[in-house]
């Protein structure tokens, strides 16, 4: 097939899966992130930066956690356009969101909030 010849590689299931998913737009993340950012009252470039407290810390967290459930991002990718973070850090971050979700309304209340921000966007 022209596929294979074109690149010398054999169509497989999980290559037909990448082809004909559509590309993620860096628009999308930026939105995202910029959202947690403004939700949280929190300049953009802490949120990306290296500070640790707990409030910064939870919007990164969320901000993974959205850049995953409705960006479809990878933990690398979200690493890299969170501050360049270990993946394993970024990992971390989404299944305590995760784990907290059902237990935490408070939370939950706040990413219900953040997700409509960023449908109201669009």
């Amino acid at each position: 097939d022209a596929y294979t010849k074109l690149t010398g590689l054999s169509l497989t299931p999980q290559i037909i899966t990448k082809l004909l998913t559509p590309n993620k737009s860096l628009d999308d993340c930026k939105l995202i992130v910029q959202t947690v950012a403004d939700y949280f009252n929190c300049p953009l470039d802490q949120l990306l930066g290296r500070k640790r407290d707990r409030e910064t810390s939870l919007a990164r967290q969320i901000a993974a956690y959205l850049l995953r459930e409705e960006g479809n991002y990878s933990f690398v990718e979200i690493s890299k356009v969170l501050g360049n973070r270990n993946h394993a850090t970024i990992l971390y971050g989404y299944k305590k969101i995760t784990s907290e979700l059902n237990a935490n309304p408070k939370l939950n209340r706040q990413i219900n909030e953040i997700k409509q921000k960023i449908d109201n966007f669009y």
